[in-house]
């Protein structure tokens, strides 16, 4: 675990330049509200400089957490044009109400949403993500409510569906890596071959994780925001959450479209991608895109099979999307 330094420039640049943000640098840690928490310095590894990225290109992203996790700064941003898509419930500090980071990299959201008292499940297929999330929770004084599955996210629990390299540089276009991503991490490991060792990583869904394996005991709680970047995987793993949106058990879901991701895949977004979208708007969901502008000058999307499928064939579903439960379609945990 490393100083922040680098990034202190970057977070003063963010609020100068916009309205006051929920989460800022200090000089060794990042700070939310009043709570610290820590972050690996990837670049001192010859990893992905996900931080930087972060504060320069997910400010719509963070934004869209602290709508959906801190219910003061909530309801001091809350516009005409967010009514009625965002609520300012503010469950933290309930043990029943979570947050999921499906596609964690190095875990940045994650975290952030445990220094605020949200218990945290963290889903990684990278080994070297894993341990990185595992430091910083430790760090950060979080390890007592974060579960962290070293794993792949999907509609199925396998015990070994995959092997990994131990060391992959944690970069965010994993397993899409290029030439130039791999010569770094060659270089950073000279003399260490055993960095491309691969070790068996399992598939989990989260509703095993959450809820707990299907026909048994269930737990009673919800996921106040979810964020999924599964690098073309989006179909399979909300397939794999397919009972806590059924029963209205997550309330926010941020996540990325990645195109690029579908194209090197060879996925088609149409027959995989698809039903999972049009299913969040069955279950009640409005969507928002972050290529749209921002959030509060849109309005909800149409969410019908025949215009999503529209959508996608022209490349308009792209880059961040946000999407929030209905208020009447919301789990309510039992006292």
């Amino acid at each position: 675990l490393a100083s922040q330094d680098g990034l202190v420039a970057a977070f003063k640049a963010e609020r100068i330049a916009g309205e006051p943000f929920p989460v800022r640098a200090v000089s060794t840690a990042f700070q939310v509200t009043d709570r610290k928490f820590y972050m690996v310095d990837n670049s001192k590894s010859g990893s992905d400089p996900i931080l930087e990225y972060l504060v320069t290109h997910e400010k719509h992203v963070m934004e869209a957490f602290a709508f959906a996790l801190d219910g003061e700064w909530c309801k001091s941003k809350m516009s005409s044009g967010l009514e009625g898509f965002a609520f300012c419930t503010s469950p933290r500090g309930d043990e029943r109400a979570w947050m999921a980071d499906v596609g964690a990299n190095s875990g940045f959201y994650g975290t952030m949403s445990g220094a605020l008292g949200y218990p945290v499940v963290f889903v990684e297929p990278q080994p070297h993500c894993a341990q990185y999330i595992r430091k910083e929770a430790i760090a950060s004084g979080i390890a007592d409510r974060v579960q962290v599955a070293n794993a792949f996210a999907g509609d199925r629990a396998v015990d070994a569906f995959d092997t990994v390299p131990r060391r992959t540089g944690c970069w965010g276009t994993f397993p899409y890596l290029t030439a130039a991503q791999l010569a770094g991490l060659a270089s950073t490991y000279a003399g260490k071959p055993e960095y491309k060792d691969s070790v068996p990583v399992p598939m989990v869904t989260l509703d095993d994780m959450v809820l707990g394996p299907a026909g048994g005991p269930q737990r009673d709680v919800v996921i106040a925001a979810m964020k999924v970047d599964v690098e073309g995987s989006e179909g399979s793993m909300l397939k794999g959450a397919a009972r806590l949106l059924e029963q209205g058990r997550i309330y926010n879901v941020v996540m990325e479209l990645n195109h690029n991701a579908w194209k090197l895949g060879k996925i088609d977004p149409v027959k995989e991608v698809l039903p999972g979208l049009v299913k969040l708007g069955e279950v009640g969901f409005r969507c928002r895109l972050s290529n749209y502008g921002g959030w509060q000058v849109q309005a909800n999307f149409d969410m019908s099979e025949s215009r999503l499928s529209e959508l996608l064939k022209e490349g308009w579903l792209s880059l961040d999307m946000w999407c929030s439960l209905a208020k009447d379609r919301r789990h309510a945990p039992a006292s």
